[in-house]
């Protein structure tokens, strides 16, 4: 995830050029429930990745895995939430899924460069599915930065 919406880095690489959706969540609902997630926070970027000592505790070792980068990342502005388990878990089991309550939306944002067709399509389903999330629009500025506007 990232905090930045209007990242230009992140809508390239990410939502293919600007054609993909950005979803914005409320963090706090995201964490009512302690099982859902297990911990969460912004990721630490480095010029050489930190090293993990084989005799550390288990939540150093972790915390240094999860939130630990290249700084050659860094435009991401990443936050990652992530939760973790006592025993392997396959990568395809119900409990590696965590459902969001649909009050846990904050906003969908529409690629700039979405065709007129996906972007009906994305239309439909949110007003069926999230009636009450705010449908939003990436725009690229003159200046090439990203504004976000409401979708009339």
């Amino acid at each position: 995830m990232t905090e930045n919406p209007k990242s230009t880095f992140m809508w390239q690489e990410y939502a293919v050029n600007h054609t993909g959706i950005c979803v914005g969540y409320y963090p706090l609902v995201l964490f009512q429930d302690i099982s859902r997630f297990g911990q969460c926070g912004r990721v630490d970027y480095y010029d050489t990745l930190p090293i993990i000592h084989p005799h550390a505790d288990v939540f150093e070792k972790t915390t240094k895995q999860i939130y630990s980068k290249l700084r050659k990342w860094e435009q991401e502005e990443e936050f990652r939430i992530a939760k973790t388990y006592e025993e392997n878990v396959g990568n395809d089991g119900d409990e590696r899924k965590a459902q969001i309550p649909i009050s846990g939306f904050a906003e969908v944002i529409l690629g700039a460069n979405m065709s007129l067709e996906i972007k009906t399509e994305i239309r439909t389903l949110i007003e069926a599915i999230l009636p009450r999330v705010p449908l939003k629009q990436a725009r690229i500025a003159e200046d090439n930065k990203i504004e976000i506007v409401e979708v009339e």
